[in-house]
């Protein structure tokens, strides 16, 4: 298959689920660390399992904290942290930071902004390359995921990332849909193509588009919706496709998940992944 392999993965809901039932090893993994004001101690992996992951976290809830991060006062756990990243690894502050729902208090503070987030993108992302590059190593690819328009999304990228990651689920708004309730692949392609047009414009020529989380409520559709995202992913160049499975308005479970979504996530790794065997 020409194009660009993909690297299926899930979140840390059911990525040892995945393991333990015999499903498939994930190729790539989710990391939440949901706690403000932290540095997380560590990636969830060993540092030398060559699974793709990308661990998402909150260093600040104020605009005090906000100021510390980039003053430097968490310097040495980002240094820590960094230095014990496994091959590959991903880091990104703020998942989401773009939703309009969510931390509306610090919006209409005034210190939460698409502008301050860039600073803090801009700060991780140069930690990340330069204190890999002291050691010789290959750097933590550090970038936003954002989820919401495309051109909306701009504000909120940073300048010259290593990744631009976005949350793409089968809205009930229907918007990537045919009016017959189908899904619509040349909808979601363009999509796709509003997203590079996003990051040139914020100068991230060069960063990968990965998907960090993706799924479809709709049972009927779940293995339609997984066929037309990896297509996607694997002709627009998005390396990373995680799948998201929990109880909300966009998703199900993964006890819930149909058997055609089951083959389909099979069928999907054999034909974009990797040419590795399970466990690789």
């Amino acid at each position: 298959m020409s194009g660009t392999t993909v690297y299926l993965g899930t979140s840390t809901q059911v990525y040892n689920e995945w393991i333990d039932q015999g499903f498939m090893t994930p190729r790539s993994h989710r990391v939440y660390s949901d706690d403000y004001n932290s540095i997380p101690a560590g990636w969830g992996i060993a540092k030398t399992d060559p699974r793709k992951i990308n661990l998402s976290f909150r260093p600040f809830n104020s605009p005090e904290t906000m100021n510390d991060l980039l003053a430097g006062k968490y310097d040495d756990a980002l240094h820590t942290l960094i230095n014990n990243a496994p091959p590959g690894a991903q880091l990104t502050a703020f998942h989401e930071a773009s939703n309009l729902g969510d931390y509306s208090a610090w919006r209409k503070a005034g210190w939460f902004s698409g502008a301050s987030m860039s600073r803090v993108h801009n700060y991780l992302r140069d930690k990340c390359h330069a204190w890999h590059s002291a050691n010789g190593l290959d750097y933590v690819g550090y970038g936003p995921i954002l989820c919401c328009p495309a051109d909306q999304g701009k504000a909120w990228m940073g300048n010259d990332m290593d990744f631009i990651g976005w949350d793409i689920y089968d809205w009930e708004s229907g918007k990537y849909r045919n009016s017959d309730g189908s899904i619509s692949y040349s909808k979601l392609a363009t999509m796709f193509s509003q997203i590079h047009d996003a990051k040139d414009a914020t100068g991230s020529h060069d960063a990968m588009i990965c998907i960090a989380e993706t799924n479809s409520a709709r049972a009927a559709y779940r293995a339609p919706w997984m066929n037309a995202m990896a297509r996607a992913c694997n002709e627009y160049g998005a390396p990373r496709m995680e799948t998201f499975w929990a109880g909300h308005a966009e998703s199900c479970t993964w006890d819930e998940c149909d058997a055609a979504t089951k083959t389909m996530l099979k069928w999907i790794d054999a034909t974009y992944g990797p040419n590795i065997g399970p466990g690789q």
